[in-house]
């Protein structure tokens, strides 16, 4: 993925097409929807939605996964890959069929595509399928990432970027992704409004990593001293009822734009 300035802006946690517009009217390069476990899950649909949003403006849309690292048919893995993001996704997987071997269930619509769950821990094909039905930018995955699972979101022209949750020492970096996510270990996966030791980051490569965890406009400056290539916020931009909130949004992304120099 190219990148026009020294650190971009992703807003995470985007629960509506509504919050999404607001969102996307500022300056921001990523909006995130969020398919683990959360309280701000999304279904399939209104991702898709969101999604199509951030195109029409000119941004790139990142779905968060928890990945089981569990894999999936190798028939329907290869089916997957070969089809471009105007093409019918494949559903086989959602009802236990093996591709050729059954017929796939037809859908008259694409709202009934939104009934399918959205498991706490997607196994490979899930997150391929929701990547291709939902036309993601980049897939956010926290847990281990297979060669198999890199490779054929690739072909899906996704980028792959592994979260990884910090505690006392920064852990081991998995060889197949684009990017790595440090965020603070919590009892969620994301969005706990709390920082790890960001000291730990001082001796990384400039402007190679993302960073998440308790960012907000009180100390997203500290943030930037760090140099990390993403600036990932949710939390300490909304309200109690999880919305956000533009007028902080615009804060921290002024912010951002003043230390790239880039308004």
């Amino acid at each position: 993925m190219s990148f026009s300035s020294p650190t971009q802006l992703k807003i995470c946690g985007i629960k509506t097409p509504d919050e999404a517009a607001k969102i996307l009217a500022l300056n921001v390069d990523f909006i995130g929807v969020i398919f683990a476990k959360s309280k701000r899950q999304v279904d399939m649909m209104t991702a898709r939605q969101i999604a199509n949003l951030a195109h029409q403006n000119g941004k790139k849309c990142v779905g968060v996964f928890a990945s089981g690292n569990q894999s999936c048919d190798t028939k329907i893995t290869a089916t997957i890959s070969s089809q471009n993001r105007n093409s019918k996704p494949l559903l086989s997987y959602a009802f236990g069929y093996e591709s050729g071997e059954y017929e796939v269930p037809e859908f008259n619509s694409l709202s009934q595509k939104s009934a399918l769950p959205v498991c706490e821990v997607q196994n490979n094909c899930e997150i391929m399928e929701v990547a291709e039905f939902c036309g993601l930018d980049v897939a956010q995955i926290h847990g281990e990432i297979s060669e198999n699972l890199y490779l054929n979101l690739k072909d899906l022209g996704c980028e792959i970027w592994q979260a990884l949750s910090v505690g006392e020492v920064l852990p081991n970096v998995t060889k197949f992704a684009d990017l790595v996510l440090y965020d603070c270990k919590g009892e969620n996966l994301g969005g706990n409004g709390k920082s790890f030791n960001w000291n730990l980051l001082k001796n990384l490569e400039p402007f190679s990593f993302g960073l998440a965890g308790g960012i907000g406009e009180e100390n997203v400056s500290e943030a930037l001293k760090f140099n990390p290539k993403i600036i990932d916020i949710n939390s300490k931009v909304e309200d109690e009822n999880l919305q956000k909130i533009p007028q902080k949004v615009e804060k921290i992304a002024q912010i951002v734009c003043n230390v790239n120099l880039k308004c």
